[in-house]
């Protein structure tokens, strides 16, 4: 049973990759892009996204979760596919540059390769605002257009640790609390930053819908305020949003969170879950600054 948000704080977390980010360019025209820069021809952008899914699901059977049960890091897992994607493509007389690998790896970790959604800016901005009217108001104060006392928000995602430099990248800020690393010191409050931690599925070892990717997020919120475990039971409700009907709402569901998909393709938009009230549907971030329990 998830638990509705009517305590006076609010943890809400989002999805990463297709509710705040995408590819800036479909992810074969930037691969084949940066390839003929470096000298590479003789493949077509459809040639590179056919071997790229091949690669990329060779990889995730083989070392799923970015490599991580089979100790490797998520460089060499990305560059693995890289790799593999090219050589097929190659004639016989042709090398792999060597800057290949490393070019696409800044690439996906900055805005060069991606841009967020234009609806995330502007929801964040409402959420400066009224996480900085929080923390300069008694409870009795709180506007009504975000009613809750105090709003941790974090970023809960099936990937590996690009995405804090990817949200950097394109203006938001990121604090450095991440779960299972050594808590750093810091100076700043909560809600100094837009997002206050990231739970990566490579992290905490399973991928959403594990509710243990959810438990990694509690977690975080614990470190972050200092809270005890029944203080984040009493006083806090939990949101995440997504567009993944499976991983990011059922799978917050099935963790006791309530939970919002975020459909900006209309996708979902005749399921059933969708059609019966059980699933709460947006198709616009900027939809939340209206969403009650």
């Amino acid at each position: 049973m998830c638990r509705h948000v009517s305590r006076g704080g609010l943890l809400l977390t989002f999805d990463a990759f297709g509710t705040l980010f995408m590819p800036r360019e479909p992810i074969a025209k930037q691969y084949s892009d940066v390839a003929r820069q470096l000298g590479l021809s003789g493949f077509s952008n459809s040639e590179v996204q056919s071997s790229f899914r091949n690669a990329f699901k060779d990889m995730s059977k083989s070392h799923p979760n970015y490599g991580k049960a089979s100790g490797m890091l998520a460089s060499q897992w990305w560059a693995n596919i890289i790799q593999a994607t090219f050589h097929p493509l190659l004639t016989p007389s042709q090398t792999l540059p060597s800057a290949l690998v490393p070019a696409l790896l800044k690439r996906f970790t900055t805005s060069e390769g991606y841009r967020l959604y234009p609806d995330v800016l502007p929801f964040f901005h409402f959420l400066r605002l009224q996480r900085g009217s929080q923390a300069h108001s008694n409870p009795s104060s709180i506007s009504s257009q975000w009613p809750w006392h105090q709003t941790i928000v974090g970023v809960i995602t099936n990937s590996d640790d690009r995405v804090a430099s990817i949200l950097e990248s394109l203006g938001l800020t990121v604090s450095a609390l991440r779960f299972g690393l050594p808590t750093l010191e810091t100076h700043s409050a909560p809600g100094d930053e837009d997002v206050d931690f990231v739970a990566l599925s490579y992290d905490v070892g399973e991928e959403k819908p594990h509710h243990l990717v959810f438990d990694a997020a509690k977690e975080l919120l614990r470190t972050r305020l200092e809270l005890e475990p029944r203080e984040v039971e009493e006083e806090f409700g939990l949101l995440h949003v997504g567009d993944d009907m499976e991983k990011d709402v059922l799978g917050a569901r099935n963790a006791g969170w309530a939970s919002v998909l975020l459909d900006r393709e209309e996708v979902y938009a005749n399921d059933t879950e969708v059609t019966n009230g059980s699933v709460k549907r947006m198709v616009d971030l900027i939809e939340l600054r209206d969403w009650r329990p």
